[in-house]
């Protein structure tokens, strides 16, 4: 800021208290911000984004049962979506048209939620039924969706897929990550952050055993079937021992070391 009116200045200036303004300028001040190679950050935007934090914005809550309030996710893509211009600087088949933000947030909540490919596509389809305004593009055209048509039926589950895959894992991922390196950065974190949801999307799941099995070189699919059958693969469910995975699977092998939460 050093003592100009910025845009992100200018924004926020009938809201901002003089305690609050200090405390952007600090963030701001810590080091220099720049824009992101990985994706198309502007550095009015980076600015923007650190503000928004300074000020109070966090990834949303996750509660003891690993959920998250109904309207949390939505409300916190919407944000991204303003601070980084996604309606002009996204294609306007994904993250660019904000009406499908709803959608994709159906599809990140069960994600991060640790759900199966099976269940996504099962909530997507039911989203997609529920919805008075879904439609499905057949021969170039948009159409409102009938869930009795096999059809329409067919391409939300390959739209699901792709939205996990280019939407997801990509898009989000690297939002995900711009925003908890800004986050620790304003905060002062070193290491890893508590609510990481750049983690909980690269993993697919915000339970920490699960993420433990990932980096240890199990599949997410092989994790999640290890998680829901713990009792009989982990041994040493202790948080302060170690961990051991029994045999008696195709898909596992035995794996020994300590794990910790």
């Amino acid at each position: 800021m050093k003592g100009r009116h910025s845009i992100v200045r200018r924004e926020f200036s009938e809201f901002l208290t003089s305690e609050d303004e200090n405390k952007i300028k600090a963030a701001f001040e810590k080091d220099e911000i720049k824009p992101d190679d990985d994706i198309n950050t502007s550095v009015d935007q980076t600015k923007s984004l650190s503000a928004n934090i300074a000020w109070g914005l966090a990834y949303p809550s996750i509660d003891g049962d690993g959920r998250t309030e109904q309207g949390e996710p939505l409300a916190f893509l919407e944000k991204l979506y303003d601070i980084f211009s996604w309606g002009k600087c996204e294609s306007t088949e994904t993250i660019c048209n904000k009406n499908r933000l709803r959608w994709y947030a159906v599809i990140l909540r069960q994600w991060v939620s640790g759900n199966g490919l099976g269940m996504i596509i099962d909530k997507s389809l039911t989203y997609a039924q529920n919805s008075n305004n879904y439609k499905v593009r057949i021969g170039g055209q948009l159409i409102h969706y009938n869930h009795q048509l096999m059809m329409h039926r067919n391409i939300v589950m390959s739209e699901t897929l792709q939205a996990i895959e280019s939407v997801v894992l990509f898009s989000f991922a690297n939002y995900f990550l711009r925003f908890s390196e800004a986050y620790k950065r304003i905060h002062c974190i070193e290491g890893e952050m508590n609510n990481d949801w750049y983690e909980f999307v690269e993993y697919g799941t915000i339970n920490k055993l699960t993420i433990f099995l990932q980096r240890n070189g199990f599949s997410r699919e092989t994790a999640l079937f290890i998680r829901k059958h713990r009792s009989e693969y982990v041994v040493g469910l202790d948080d302060n021992k170690p961990v051991k995975i029994k045999k008696g699977h195709p898909q596992l092998w035995e794996l020994q070391c300590d794990f910790r939460g």
